[in-house]
């Protein structure tokens, strides 16, 4: 993730296709919510403070659980 990151930071700001738009950090942020579905990496704190240092919009907008959220990340 790291060397990726590093070579193309601007995948940070890329929103999936699927209907909620979501970009990397809610779905870091969300790992391991569906457990039947997830498997949270021993490294996501690492992996999120990574994502927050290339330059993730903390405060993007989403579209999950049907309601429009934000990021507020302190």
């Amino acid at each position: 993730m790291r060397r990726l990151l590093l070579r193309k930071p601007l995948l940070v700001h890329k929103r999936s296709e699927f209907g909620h738009h979501s970009t990397l950090l809610p779905y870091f942020g969300s790992n391991g919510v569906e457990t039947h579905r997830q498997i949270i990496p021993r490294n996501l704190t690492e992996i999120i403070q990574l994502v927050l240092d290339v330059g993730t919009d903390v405060n993007a907008a989403t579209e999950r659980y049907g309601a429009v959220t934000q990021q507020l990340l302190c």
